[in-house]
């Protein structure tokens, strides 16, 4: 028989028995990897995360719209404001070079 058919079987075997031997001798592997073929096998899972999709209730969403419209309003009539005061400012300017 070929030996990667033996070696597979051998493999195979060895998962199913749950008895599979990690060693350096046996299979020459790292230690990181040697881990998460443990890991892997036993079916050991370090934790789980539950995603889901945010809810948001449509009430809410219309007052936050509504809360941020007035605070921009506020601010573009303080902008606004201050365009005409610096207007006023520059036109007062000029009538003075005049005279």
């Amino acid at each position: 028989m070929n030996y990667f058919v033996v070696s597979i079987c051998f493999l195979l075997w060895c998962v199913v028995q749950n008895n599979f031997v990690i060693n350096e001798k046996i299979i020459p592997i790292s230690p990181a990897n040697r881990s998460k073929l443990k890991k892997m096998i036993d079916r050991d899972e370090d934790f789980k995360i539950n995603i889901h999709a945010p809810v948001e209730d449509t009430q809410e969403v219309l007052e936050s719209l509504d809360s941020l419209m007035r605070v921009e309003e506020i601010q573009r009539k303080v902008d606004e404001e201050e365009c005409m005061g610096d207007k006023q400012r520059l036109l007062k300017v000029h009538k003075k070079r005049i005279q």
